[in-house]
């Protein structure tokens, strides 16, 4: 159900009404109260994320994480809430827990690349380089136009004493397009 039906369920819940079904309109209604409660709820998590991302622009990132933070309270289910609170948090040099906010985030979303590349740069700052390794790679497979993916790529293999892995990752960075 989208916020659009709400109109088409408040008047399905007044017909019903009308017609004596009572049972089914209060459902219908319920229904409408829901989607008006996440429609929202929604709301609220834009307000939060936008003020969330000009504070840690400004540069005050306990601020921004606080914002980022209530964003994921009203919306634990959303990865890209997620993400947004581990970038921050990254930023702040919080590495534990920037790492648990971005497997969240692929929990819930295994094809966002921009949480695979956090997830690898968290792991690479731990000195976990294979860790790092596994993540990059998913990154740049999931978006292969993303050319910082391939640097760090090229520095992971580097430490991982790969030096033809690394000579690539450098070759395929060069071969994107802008």
């Amino acid at each position: 159900m989208s916020p659009v039906d709400g109109p088409s369920l408040l008047n399905l819940a007044q017909i019903l009404g009308r017609q004596g079904k009572t049972a089914e309109s209060q459902e219908v209604m319920q229904k409408f109260r829901d989607l008006r409660k996440n429609r929202d709820a929604f709301r609220m998590v834009q307000v939060y994320t936008d003020t969330g991302i000009r504070l840690v622009q400004g540069g005050d990132l306990a601020a921004g994480i606080g914002y980022f933070r209530a964003a994921v309270d009203l919306r634990p289910d959303y990865s890209e809430m997620h993400r947004n609170l581990a970038r921050a948090l990254f930023q702040a040099g919080e590495l534990d827990e920037a790492g648990r906010e971005y497997q969240t985030s692929i929990r819930f979303n295994s094809r966002d690349w921009q949480a695979h590349y956090g997830l690898g740069e968290v792991l690479a700052q731990q000195d976990r380089v294979a860790d790092g390794i596994k993540e990059i790679e998913n990154a740049v497979q999931l978006n292969p136009r993303y050319v910082e993916a391939y640097y760090l790529l090229n520095r992971l293999y580097q430490q991982a004493n790969e030096p033809a892995r690394a000579a690539a990752a450098l070759v395929r960075a060069g071969l994107v397009k802008p």
